[in-house]
Parts: C-alpha cells; sequence; structure tokens
C-alpha cells in the first residue's frame, strides 16, 4: 500500500511525508518498547517505594512498643514517604516523636524530627523548618545515639542541605552519613546518601555521578536505586548531546516512578520528556508532559519541586508564543516558592515573570518583579550565597531554547524552500521530455528509499510483537499465581473448619472406647472410625502446608547429606523395577530449611515420578546451584515468586514416564488435580505449598512421551549457623462484641475444687472438652463467646484456674480475649485451641506463656494441657 502511493503519486514530497509518518512511528515504537521494559523491571522487583512504606510499618507492628526495631521501622517508613507524600512524613514523624518521648529515646526524637524539618522546609519553608533542626541537634547531644540512628539523622540533615543550597554542610553530614551506614549495616541509608552525592556530582561530571548511583543501585536492591540510574543516565546522555538516548530513558524512567509510587524522581523525568519533546518539536507532547510533572508535584506537597515544574510549564508555553498561558504558569510557580526562605530558586524564578512581564508590556508586573529581583540578589551578594549550580542550569536551558528556537526557524526555512520547489517542479510541467526524465529518476529513488523503510517498519513490528508476547506471557503467570493463591486460601479455611468437626468426631469415638460393654466387634469399629478420623486429620494437615500454614522449622540443611539419607527409601518405594541415580553437587550445598518438610517435597516428588512410569524406567536425581533472576522465570513453566535474585541450590527429579502437555503443566500443583487413578492429587500441591513457605520457587519440564522434570529451588545458604526467627507480636484494636449461650454454674464451688472454663463458639468442641476434663475435683464453665468468657473471669477470678480458649472465633477472637484475660490475672493458666499450625499461633501471642492443643484433638491430649 505504501509503495503504490509512492508510484502513483510520483512526487517527491509524497515519499517525504510517509518518509517522516514512518520515522515518528519507529520513535514512538522504540519509546514503548522502553516503557514496557521499565514496568517489566518495576513489577519484577515489586512496587518499590509502596513495598518499603508497607514492610516498615509491618515491622512496626512486629516489634515490641519503645524497641529500637519499632523506632527503626517507623523512620524508614518516613524515609520511603519522602518520595510519596509530604505531609504523611509529618505525621510518622510526630507520631515516633510522640513515642520517643514517651520512652526518653533521645535518638530516635532526634531523627524524627531531623525529618520532620526536612518536610517542613518542603511544605512551609525555611523558618519553622530551621527551629526544627536545631532542636534536632540539640537531641542528639543529651544522650548516645547508636551509628544506626546517627546515620539516618545525618542523611536527613544532608538532604535539607541540599535543599537550601548549603553544599559545604550538606557535604559533611553526607560523608558522616556514608560512614555510619558502612558501619551498621543500614542498607537504606548507604543508597539514598550514594543517591544524593551521585545528583551533586551528575551537573559536573555526570560519569562519576552515575557511578555512584550504580552503588545506590546495589545497596538499595530494588527498583528505588534504578530509577536514580535512569535519571543520572538521562543527565548523562544529554551533557554528551545524545537526546534520542535522553528520550528513551526519560520515557522509561517515567513509567517506572510512576509504578513505582516515586512522586519525586517521576515530577523530575517529566522535566526531561518536555526538555525531548521540544527537541523534536512535540511542543503538545511537552505541554502535557509538564502538566503531569505539575500534578506530581502537587500530590507530592513539595512546593520547591512544584515552583520547578511551573517554571518548566511556562517555559514550553513561552516557546510556543503563548505568553499568556505563560505569565498563568510562573505566577503559580512565584506563589509556590514565596516564603520557603529559597532566595536562589525564588530569584531564578522572578527572572522568568520578568521575561514574560518584558514581552506582554506588563508594567506592573515589571515593576514587582525587578524590585524583588533586585532584594534577592542583594540579600544573596551580603550573604555570600553560591549558586553556580543554578546559574549553569539556567545558562543550560537558556542554551537549549535558543537552538529549539534556531531548529524551529530552521524547519520553517525548510518549509519555505519546500514550497518554492514545488512551484519549480509546476513551471518544469511545461518542459515535456525534461519532466518525464526527472519523473522517472524521482520514482526509482522513492522506490528504494521505500524498499529500505518497508524493511525497517517490519522490523519494528516484530519488536512490538515480541513485547506483546512478553506481555501476555507475563499475565498468564500472574493470573495463575492468583487461581493458586485462592485455592489455598480456601483450602487453608476448609481445613480450619474440618479440624472443628473431627474434634467430635475423635472426642466422641474416644468416649464411646472408653464405655463399658462393648463387644469385640463394636471395639472394632470404634476403631475403624477413630483411623479414618485420623487419616482425615493427617489430610488437612496436608491442605495446610499446600496453602502455607504449616509449621516450619529452619535449620542449615545440606542438600548433598539429605538425598544420601532419604535415597535408599525412595528406592524402597519405587520398586525393583525402576533404577534411581543421582548426580549429586561438587560442593556442600547449605539451604535454610525445614529438613523433614524438604525431605517430604523431594519423596513426592519421587513417588510423583515413579507413578508416572508405571513401575518400570529410570528416576534420576541431580543438585547443583545456579544464578535465578526475574528474567529467567520470564521463560518455560515457573510456580512461585522470586524474593529477590541471586544464587540458589536447587534439586531435580527427573523420570522416564509419558510426559505431559502444557495444559496439564498448568494445573499439576491444584489440590486434588490428578491425571491417575486412584490418587487424591495432594501431594504435589502441599510440596508446592512447603517450597513456597522457604521462599523458592519450582520449574516444571516435560517432552510429551519421553520425560518430566521438576526442579526445586531454594535459597542458597552463605552462613551454615543455625537460623531462627523471633516470635512477632500483633497489637490489635476491637470493639468486644455482645453474645449469649453462656453456661455459668449457680452456685460457687468449694475452695478445694478447680474451675476450668471452655471457650469455642462449635457446642460440639465445648461438650467433648467438658466430657474430657470433667472430674470430681474440677467444675466446668462453658462460653460461646470471647466476651462471655470475659465476664465470666471477672464474676470468678477467685476460683478460676484454667481457661480452655478458641483461637477463631466471631466478633473477639482468641487473642484480644487472652489479652483481656491476662489483664485480671498473670498467673491464669491458659490453653490455646486451634486447627491452625502451633508457630503461626504462637507468633500472634505476646500476653505471657500460653499451651498450645492442636485440633482434632484427643481426650487424654486435653487432660494432659488442663493437668
Amino acid at each position: 500500500m505504501i509503495d503504490a502511493t509512492c508510484q502513483r503519486g510520483g512526487t517527491k514530497h509524497r515519499s517525504d511525508d510517509a518518509d517522516l509518518r514512518l520515522t515518528s512511528l519507529a520513535s514512538g515504537l522504540r519509546r514503548l518498547a522502553a516503557i514496557a521494559i521499565a514496568v517489566l523491571f518495576t513489577v519484577s522487583d515489586g512496587l518499590a517505594q509502596k513495598a518499603r512504606v508497607s514492610a516498615a510499618r509491618d515491622r512496626f507492628l512486629a516489634a515490641a512498643p519503645g524497641s529500637e526495631a519499632a523506632f527503626a521501622a517507623m523512620l524508614d517508613e518516613a524515609f520511603a514517604l519522602l518520595s510519596m507524600d509530604l505531609e504523611q512524613v509529618i505525621e510518622v514523624a510526630k507520631t515516633c516523636q510522640r513515642q520517643a518521648e514517651e520512652f526518653d529515646a533521645h535518638g530516635p526524637m532526634s531523627a524524627a524530627l531531623a525529618l520532620e524539618a526536612l518536610a517542613t522546609l518542603k511544605r512551609e519553608g525555611q523558618l519553622n523548618a530551621r527551629e526544627l533542626l536545631e532542636l534536632s541537634a540539640a537531641k542528639a547531644i543529651e544522650g548516645e545515639l547508636a551509628p544506626s540512628m546517627s546515620a539516618r539523622i545525618e542523611i536527613a540533615r544532608a538532604l535539607f542541605h541540599f535543599s537550601v543550597d548549603e553544599y559545604s554542610e550538606c557535604r559533611r553530614s553526607l560523608e558522616r552519613a556514608l560512614e555510619l551506614a558502612q558501619q551498621s549495616e543500614l542498607h537504606i541509608v548507604r543508597a539514598r546518601a550514594l543517591a544524593l552525592r551521585g545528583m551533586m556530582m551528575r551537573n559536573r561530571d555526570p560519569a562519576i555521578g552515575l557511578q555512584d548511583l550504580r552503588g545506590a543501585l546495589a545497596s538499595a536492591g530494588d527498583a528505588c536505586g534504578r530509577i536514580w540510574v535512569f535519571g543520572a543516565q538521562v543527565h548523562e546522555h544529554e551533557y554528551r548531546n545524545r537526546p534520542e538516548a535522553a528520550a528513551r530513558i526519560a520515557d522509561a524512567a517515567v513509567a517506572h516512578a510512576l509504578v513505582c509510587g516515586d512522586r519525586a524522581e517521576a515530577a523530575h523525568m517529566y522535566r526531561h520528556v518536555v526538555s525531548a519533546c521540544l527537541g523534536r518539536g512535540a511542543i503538545e507532547d511537552a505541554r502535557v508532559a509538564a502538566e503531569k510533572g505539575v500534578e506530581q508535584a502537587k500530590l507530592l506537597g513539595d512546593r520547591e519541586e512544584l515552583c520547578t515544574c511551573m517554571r518548566t510549564l511556562a517555559r514550553v508555553h513561552m516557546i510556543a508564543d503563548d505568553w499568556e498561558a505563560a505569565r498563568d504558569a510562573i505566577t503559580g510557580a512565584v506563589h509556590a516558592i514565596s516564603g520557603l526562605g529559597m532566595p536562589i530558586e525564588e530569584n531564578a524564578t522572578h527572572e522568568m515573570a520578568l521575561d514574560i512581564a518584558l514581552q506582554l508590556d506588563d508594567q506592573a508586573g515589571i515593576k514587582n518583579h525587578a524590585a524583588r529581583m533586585s532584594e534577592l540578589n542583594r540579600f544573596l551578594s551580603s550573604a555570600g550565597v553560591q549558586h553556580d549550580r543554578h546559574e549553569s542550569m539556567r545558562a543550560i536551558d537558556r542554551e537549549k531554547d535558543d537552538r529549539l528556537r534556531e531548529q524551529l526557524n530552521g524547519q520553517a526555512r525548510e518549509a519555505e524552500l519546500v514550497t518554492r520547489a514545488r512551484l519549480y517542479q509546476i513551471v518544469a510541467l511545461a518542459v515535456g521530455l525534461v519532466l518525464m526524465a526527472a519523473i522517472a529518476a524521482l520514482a526509482y529513488r522513492s522506490t528504494r528509499r521505500q524498499e529500505k523503510l518497508n524493511r525497517r517498519l517490519l522490523d519494528e513490528m516484530d519488536t512490538s510483537r515480541k513485547a506483546e508476547s512478553a506481555r501476555s506471557a507475563l499475565e498468564q503467570k500472574i493470573r495463575r499465581m492468583e487461581r493458586l493463591d485462592s485455592l489455598g486460601l480456601l483450602a487453608g479455611g476448609f481445613a480450619h473448619d474440618f479440624n472443628n468437626l473431627l474434634v467430635g468426631v475423635l472426642g466422641n469415638t474416644e468416649l464411646l472406647a472408653e464405655s463399658q460393654g462393648l463387644t469385640s466387634s463394636d471395639h472394632y469399629s470404634v476403631e475403624q472410625i477413630r483411623t479414618s478420623a485420623s487419616r482425615a486429620a493427617e489430610l488437612c494437615q496436608e491442605i495446610l502446608a499446600y496453602a502455607g500454614r504449616a509449621p516450619i522449622d529452619r535449620q542449615a540443611t545440606e542438600l548433598n547429606s539429605l538425598v544420601s539419607g532419604i535415597v535408599p527409601l525412595v528406592r524402597t518405594g519405587t520398586g525393583a523395577g525402576v533404577t534411581v541415580q543421582v548426580i549429586e553437587g561438587d560442593d556442600q550445598i547449605f539451604v535454610d530449611a525445614d529438613q523433614p518438610q524438604i525431605e517430604q517435597v523431594l519423596l513426592n516428588l519421587t513417588t510423583n515420578a515413579a507413578d508416572a512410569m508405571a513401575g518400570s524406567g529410570q528416576l534420576q536425581i541431580r543438585l547443583g546451584s545456579c544464578l535465578l533472576d526475574a528474567e529467567t522465570l520470564e521463560r518455560g513453566h515457573w510456580f512461585g515468586t522470586l524474593d529477590a535474585a541471586g544464587w540458589y541450590a536447587y534439586f531435580e527429579v527427573q523420570d522416564s514416564g509419558s510426559g505431559m502437555e502444557s495444559a496439564t503443566i498448568e494445573r499439576v500443583f491444584d489440590p486434588f488435580f490428578s491425571t491417575r487413578f486412584p490418587g487424591r492429587g495432594l501431594g504435589l500441591a502441599a510440596s508446592y505449598g512447603i517450597v513456597r513457605r522457604h521462599g523458592g520457587v519450582i520449574r516444571v519440564e516435560s517432552e510429551v512421551g519421553e520425560w518430566t522434570r521438576f526442579s526445586v529451588f531454594l535459597p542458597l545458604l552463605e552462613d551454615f549457623s543455625n537460623v531462627s526467627a523471633p516470635a512477632a507480636v500483633t497489637v490489635r484494636d476491637s470493639a468486644p462484641a455482645a453474645t449469649e449461650g453462656v453456661s455459668i454454674p449457680q452456685v460457687a464451688p468449694p475452695d478445694d475444687r478447680r474451675v476450668v472454663l471452655i471457650v469455642d463458639d462449635e457446642p460440639h468442641v465445648r461438650e467433648i472438652a467438658r466430657r474430657a476434663v470433667e472430674a470430681p475435683d474440677v467444675v466446668v464453665m462453658e462460653a460461646d463467646s470471647g466476651q462471655a468468657a470475659i465476664d465470666i473471669a471477672a464474676e470468678h477470678a477467685d476460683e478460676l484456674r484454667c481457661v480452655l480458649l478458641d483461637l477463631t472465633m466471631p466478633g473477639m477472637d482468641g487473642v484480644e480475649v487472652l489479652e483481656s484475660l491476662r489483664k485480671h490475672s498473670e498467673d491464669l493458666s491458659v490453653v490455646m485451641m486451634s486447627g491452625h499450625a502451633e508457630e503461626s499461633v504462637r507468633n500472634r501471642i505476646s500476653a505471657g506463656h500460653v499451651e498450645f492443643l492442636a485440633k482434632p484433638f484427643t481426650l487424654q491430649a486435653v487432660r494432659d494441657a488442663v493437668r
């Protein structure tokens, strides 16, 4: 179609128009590819800023009130919010100050004041911010500070001094922050310090600045560091006059910053997008980008950044000769910077406002802006303020504007020349044979050029198809992960409720077995019921393993030894017809794992492989280690989420069976899915849940009719010492709910009897527990809700000795009831009942020692727990 247009038209200008359209299309496709790559990087890293805020809040909730970990979490949340919302920074800083005052913590108080000073500076100005910074310094002197807390204070001061152009003080605080962060291994502070030093250097020497920012990326280890590197690369390309490269990276950086939630860097990068758009003459695109930068600065709440973005918008309107719009934009910039106490930025703003007023012949504006500039220049001269950086940046902007105006004038002259050429062609039509020869030559030349452009267009279309294919694959993996997570949530809830039902089955079975007068046939039937119920309980444990709620006891585990110890059991289970071959790694391979659970995963995989070979074939187990990153997981069938790129240990189980199709592989870890009968289909599902709990991933490969290979990857452990996880503390606020169904004896028990309170919303669970603990010296009370239990405990505080308490109940759950009971009596014995794993239950309990009773339980287990 493109060739036909050129041949029919027979004129040079049509070919040139097609040339321009294809060039514009190619440029747009390149920018689209850059944005897609940036978004893929961001998704693989997680939503960095938002993830940091969420992680900091989780660490605060998990820490004890007033502890160093709690204050560190609040300060890290405030640091992460600096790029998102300054108002929230002030709120978090004030909360930290109140808690620091309550616990007399000078270090956290000083750091919180420094952060509030930094946010206040950008929102309100220097006056209040200076007072907060001086108060921060005074608090730091009052007490001895840990290196990690001092590092946070110094980086906040460095950012403050950088914003007000106090570069000598900024450099001193910056070097101290780097040294202290290195000592305390505070990677996020070191990353931010390197990023700040890189930003200070990139205007003088972009190569040195880029080196520091790459160091920041290595320290941060996530998408935030990549944003800083993007910014430095844009500066370097602009410094070396590479506008096309700068434009591509600026587009990618904006997309990356928006997905990460980094509003500060998004506003900054939009200014570079504006420069790129102006460089190619796209005035409307530049205006849209400038307005988006203003929007991001407003959401951030940074008046200094807002002023800079409004100046950029005014500059775009000036180049487009829309001077009224330029005056509106620069007026907003003047309002934003006024009162902040930043004379250099304010002087630059009034300078641009004066240029606009001169163009519009606005006498009042000329007088006001000139007077204000005179005041600011006198202040800058008397104070000896250095502002070389701002002067150089304004000089660069003026040079860009002059170059752009010259480019636009050149385009106008070129258009005039094209018009004249077309007139000459019209006159040349009368020449006859000369015109025909010229047309033939132009047609041949246009055909050759069109063929070249068509090839280029096909290449660009192929690149676009590949990007679309990668996006579709990523969406498919996300949908698969969401489906498996939903099934895990459903399975976990089902297992919990099913455990409650099994309490009634097992309990009544035991009571029946203890009855007198049963025949041998009756005893056999009772035993069969108990065996079936116990198998159902084991099935629940497998479901909980898939749902990621099974208990886990991590320790340093060597995979070669683990496999060597379990291979005899594998050979016995697979049968004589299956040949088992083990290929161990060259070195010792350590992982931080629960050894019995990893053994269970290996047994499940080998059992599945033996079933696939129908009792005869070759089974191979291979061990080793490799480097994994997000890009690797984009190819093939992977299950699970890669927490971080790095070295991973792996073991592979490969069989010579019939293989699987792609659709079967997609469902292989679904609960109760099986291609063979008989089979529950829970072995692989439970294995997948265990691997996910260990931070690992699974790859499945298969060739139909030939073989299948399951590869399990676990984070490689460099430190071989045992690993243990500290118990977490969960703080909850919940209003008590009034419930009915309280069973309270009307007569107080004698002093020589024990009172036991059973709290559960399931009547049959209370009945089994009551019948288990009933004795002549025991008085049993029942409550079907948390509020009812609290009322009984308050009324019988002196007689109550033990409480059997369910974890999951409507209204108030077991943790809230436990905390209330501990307020009345710290010595009260409490047994927490739950169908969830003991580890997950204990991680939620902070109110003293508590015994744990797993559901479904036996009568003897209840008696032992109460005793």
